[in-house]
């Protein structure tokens, strides 16, 4: 390719991508934010390139071809799925088809990000050993065990790229559904005593819009009532998007069974917010679908109130919040003094909200008597290592408290819990590595 051809060529490119930009811009204006990450993705996928491409002259043509296919697919898809969801009524980021089409295009940059950056250090490096060299007048010779070194860095961020990939393919293929039984006894000393032994499982972060079938959630439901739960509490994120995707699931969902209630609140997912609506209407009607949902279920909605569980002459307090967060992003519906009004009395409290930057917040700060807090919301980055010596997440630098059980000690003497559900189902990437999904069961003594 001559330097005329390249330099049309590369016009063309410019002129296509302002074409597209201002297209889209005008049509779908929301999607416009996603142009800085294409540019950022493309300019990897071209230095990772042409790093690769002398050795593909030495392959033969039947691996180029298919491995050049192979290598450009998830810019296709990523470029074709910003224009669809632009164009297209109707399109659905979060069908099933659509979220593991997404999570294989997450699998290849992501892979490709560590070598990205190392090829990027070691050109760049190269540049400037060859520069000072003719600076300095020096050969190049000189300093072939520097060239070395950096073929040597080039070479690990392949194997790096290499682990990363297998490792997030697995996640998807077999590790997403690998459920898992976290179980917890608590002594907590405001329990009534008809309450006592009472078994109580959390579920959180269903996300049905990502299950593929119903197969894996009848394993959830059978691992559910295998627990004999007295109470099951769903803290929220049924769907990805819109209602409509618990509709194929109904019918699952309805056999999750506990003696005392099944009570659940709503997500950030469970609003609305991540899906375009033609009007304010549809998007209300959405949110009425859900709550109908929860009635045809059994599921007991709690919109910032609660309920008082009657037992042997004891009651226990279950109570919801809305969702509430940190983080503007985030829907922060959620109001304590509403949820916990007419239940200061009571012997014992169990709170559920969604987002666990909540509890530090305001629980532990302004409901000294909240015994119990039970929430999800981070899925532990579906990414991490959880040993009995290390338990790691990129998500503990979003979230303090991101998995497991967290004690707050009251000056007064008493222990307030809050526990971080490490979630059922995924979003984004349709896979989880190192952390899985879990149900929890809770045994109150």
């Amino acid at each position: 390719m001559n330097r005329r051809t390249k330099f049309f060529l590369s016009v063309s490119i410019v002129i296509l991508l302002a074409g597209s930009y201002f297209l889209i811009h005008k049509t779908a204006p929301k999607n416009t934010s996603y142009f800085p990450i294409l540019l950022l993705l493309a300019g990897l996928d071209i230095a990772l390139w042409k790093s690769f491409r002398t050795l593909l002259k030495r392959s033969a043509k039947a691996f180029r071809i298919p491995f050049s296919i192979l290598w450009w697919s998830p810019a296709v898809i990523l470029v074709l799925s910003l224009l669809v969801s632009s164009f297209l009524q109707g399109y659905n980021p979060s069908s099933p088809v659509v979220i593991y089409l997404m999570g294989f295009v997450f699998i290849m940059y992501a892979s490709r990000l560590v070598p990205g950056l190392l090829v990027l250090l070691t050109s760049v490096t190269g540049m400037l050993i060859r520069l000072t060299q003719r600076m300095i007048g020096r050969k190049e010779t000189g300093h072939a065990l520097t060239f070395k070194s950096l073929r040597i860095v080039k070479y690990a961020g392949y194997g790096t790229g290499a682990v990363i990939l297998v490792l997030l393919t697995l996640g998807m293929v077999r590790w997403g559904y690998d459920f898992r039984i976290v179980e917890h006894h608590l002594t907590m000393e405001d329990l009534p005593e008809a309450f006592r032994g009472i078994r109580i499982v959390q579920i959180s972060d269903i996300h049905l819009g990502s299950w593929p079938s119903d197969a894996k959630l009848e394993t959830v439901v059978s691992l559910v009532n295998g627990l004999a739960p007295d109470l099951v509490l769903f803290t929220g994120d049924l769907v990805n998007a819109r209602t409509g995707e618990a509709d194929p699931h109904k019918s699952v969902l309805k056999k999750i069974k506990a003696k005392l209630g099944i009570y659940t609140i709503l997500g950030n997912h469970d609003y609305g917010d991540y899906a375009s609506w033609e009007s304010p209407e549809a998007r209300e009607k959405n949110m009425k679908e859900l709550f109908s949902l929860y009635d045809v279920l059994g599921w007991k909605l709690l919109r910032n109130s609660h309920d008082i569980i009657h037992l042997g002459g004891d009651s226990l307090v279950v109570a919801g919040a809305e969702n509430w967060s940190i983080y503007n992003r985030f829907e922060r519906r959620g109001d304590l003094d509403k949820t916990m009004e007419g239940a200061s009395n009571s012997a014992m409290v169990i709170l559920m909200t969604h987002d666990p930057s909540h509890w530090e917040e305001e629980v532990v700060s302004k409901y000294p008597g909240i015994d119990l807090t039970l929430t999800g919301h981070t899925h532990g980055f579906q990414f991490g290592i959880e040993t009995r010596y290390l338990k790691w997440s990129p998500v503990q630098w979003l979230y303090e408290e991101w998995a497991g059980m967290y004690e707050h000690h009251q000056k007064g003497g008493n222990t307030q819990f809050m526990y971080v559900n490490r979630g059922l189902g995924a979003i984004g990437y349709p896979g989880r590595v190192g952390i899985r999904p879990e149900i929890t069961l809770f045994v109150l003594n």
